[in-house]
């Protein structure tokens, strides 16, 4: 019989002091939920939140102690019972592959495990993957990724996020839900704001002589539809998450092209060959220096993939939404808040 359901939700979201992770806080507080915000940090960036100044009474901050179970199980059992948990925490840069592993996999699967073993499972326990746990679609042909594609992820993040997929899958009784979304833009991202900028500078580098063909998702309706997932009905599935639209390399520079009204722009594509040595170099520095480095071996396996375009029908079919934001609709509101934030 399912647990019947407070009057305010309680939800624990992980991650918050990331891009993701601190815009599910922050709608979860606007839509008056009490939040348990999983953080490194004694506070939430300013930039995840619409008001910085004071602590909402429904917001409470927890470093939990994924790397010690017995510890982490002490938080859990003192904590109150989670109705909800999005797990969001993890790894995306290190000079170590194995710490993927660790954060990624370990971490997870302690957090899940905890819950189960203190009683307190919550009602749905959503674990934010990504579309690299599957890793890219063929290249001949250029067939959408969908559910069905047999997963070859390639990189260690990659991997770490599919070995905590299939974890999750074998502890007995967790209510969990699985969302694998392809590459996330909007207000308060970083990572793609470094091509705006290029683009905005002038300049256009893409890699590879043959297009790249894309799927993107605009953050918040990746936030709508972890509202959506998680008061549903729906437990023990996977989706591939994305706007439908599937969009090439070039039409994505010609596209922030437009936005800033730039008349000339150099494209230049960039040979894998020459990334591919760029690529070994940055990762020799980078274990050299102790500082994860923004270009690897890894994160060049990802840009040279050819196909990163994936199907969304299984979650339209199970939960009847798709992704209504267009990539032009969502850079137009995430290049106002860039420009109202200082960013550009």
């Amino acid at each position: 019989m399912p647990t019947q359901q407070p009057t305010t939700p309680t939800i624990l979201i992980t991650g918050a002091g990331g891009f993701v992770g601190g815009r599910l806080v922050e709608s979860a507080l606007e839509q008056g939920w009490t939040v348990w915000a999983g953080t490194r940090r004694s506070s939430l960036p300013d930039n995840n939140r619409s008001d910085s100044s004071t602590k909402p009474s429904n917001l409470h901050l927890i470093h939990l102690d994924y790397e010690h179970p017995e510890h982490l199980q002490e938080q859990i059992a003192q904590a109150p019972r989670w109705q909800y948990v999005i797990h969001c925490a993890g790894l995306t840069r290190s000079v170590n592959p194995s710490d993927y592993a660790l954060v990624n996999t370990t971490y997870t699967l302690n957090l899940a495990q905890a819950l189960m073993d203190t009683g307190k499972a919550p009602d749905k326990f959503l674990f934010m993957s990504s579309l690299e746990a599957i890793g890219p679609g063929d290249d001949d042909p250029l067939n959408p990724i969908t559910l069905n594609s047999p997963p070859q992820p390639v990189s260690a993040y990659g991997r770490s996020k599919l070995a905590a997929e299939e974890g999750l899958k074998t502890i007995k009784g967790l209510p969990w839900l699985i969302l694998r979304p392809t590459g996330i833009y909007g207000p308060g991202d970083k990572d793609y704001l470094a091509m705006a900028k290029l683009v905005k500078s002038g300049l256009a580098p893409t890699l590879g002589l043959t297009p790249q063909r894309l799927s993107f998702l605009y953050v918040e309706d990746l936030v709508e539809l972890c509202w959506l997932a998680l008061t549903s009905a729906v437990s023990g599935k996977t989706w591939l998450v994305a706007h439908p639209a599937i969009v090439e390399d070039r039409d994505y520079v010609d596209l922030l092209q437009d936005l800033f009204h730039k008349h000339r722009v150099l494209k230049v594509r960039i040979p894998l060959s020459l990334a591919r040595v760029v690529a070994a170099l940055g990762e020799g520095l980078g274990r050299l220096s102790g500082k994860s480095v923004l270009i690897n071996q890894d994160k060049y396996r990802i840009m040279a993939a050819r196909n990163w375009s994936c199907n969304i029908t299984a979650l339209q079919e199970a939960v009847g939404y798709t992704p209504p934001t267009d990539l032009r609709t969502g850079w137009i509101k995430t290049l106002a808040w860039y420009r109202q934030h200082g960013w550009l």
